[in-house]
């Protein structure tokens, strides 16, 4: 890795995530939380967005201002979507939606 651009890391990633998606993802009814970092890659938020509207149970959101590390940025915020989403309540209202015109 160090003998590689961090925009070389970026394009190799990205490509090693392209989605192939299956029909059969409008069959899981598992609710799903797409989650990601406002400063994450543009490819795992359109990612998150494609999957959301696939999934029939599925809601992606953005942690505002934030990194891929997310998590470890804003513990607080973190166990604040954690226990709304497993305790079915509404999300944290400063999560930001994915709209279509920006990842479609």
């Amino acid at each position: 890795l160090q003998a590689i651009s961090s925009q070389t890391f970026v394009t190799a990633w990205s490509q090693a995530l392209e989605l192939r998606y299956s029909s059969e993802l409008e069959k899981v009814k598992t609710p799903i939380l797409l989650m990601a970092g406002e400063k994450e890659q543009k490819f795992i938020h359109q990612s998150n967005f494609l999957l959301a509207e696939r999934l029939p149970n599925a809601r992606a959101r953005i942690a505002p201002k934030m990194g891929h590390g997310w998590m470890g940025e804003s513990p607080t915020l973190f166990s604040r979507v954690l226990k709304s989403w497993l305790a079915d309540k509404e999300l944290p209202g400063e999560l930001l939606l994915m709209s279509q015109d920006k990842y479609s």
